[in-house]
Formats: structure tokens, C-alpha cells, sequence
């Protein structure tokens, strides 16, 4: 990026962060052996919405939670 991040605002940062993960998660499934475009937008999708990335925050930050009371 040639822009400063620090002045590009958060909607925009959200987008760009967005289409990498929608990137990393089509990767892992065509390479799961998963072709069909249908069967892949599908699941695809089960990563990529809001609401699947907030609930997979979640999960993140409760291991990271866990893992540090343990330590």
C-alpha cells in the first residue's frame, strides 16, 4: 500500500481485510479439493460474513484468555 495506513480510514482498512481473508479461505477449499463454484461460494460463506468473522474473534480472544491464565 502505498498510502500511509494510519491515514486511510477504518472502513477502508475493514475492506481491505476482508478481501485477504476471502482469499486465504477460497484458497484453503479449492486446495481441499473443492471445485464446484456453487458448493464453494457456500462455504465460503460460513467464514467470511461478519458475523462468522465476530464469532471467530470470540473464539480467539477466549483461548487467548485461557492460554494466559494458564501460563
Amino acid at each position: 500500500m502505498e498510502q500511509d495506513p494510519r491515514l486511510v480510514g477504518a472502513a477502508a482498512l475493514a475492506y481491505l481485510g476482508d478481501s485477504v481473508l476471502e482469499l486465504l479461505v477460497r484458497e484453503r477449499l479449492v486446495g481441499q479439493g473443492i471445485y464446484q463454484s456453487r458448493k464453494l461460494n457456500r462455504m465460503a460463506l460460513d467464514y467470511v460474513t461478519a458475523s462468522k468473522q465476530a464469532a471467530a474473534a470470540e473464539r480467539i480472544l477466549e483461548w487467548e484468555m485461557a492460554y494466559t491464565a494458564q501460563s
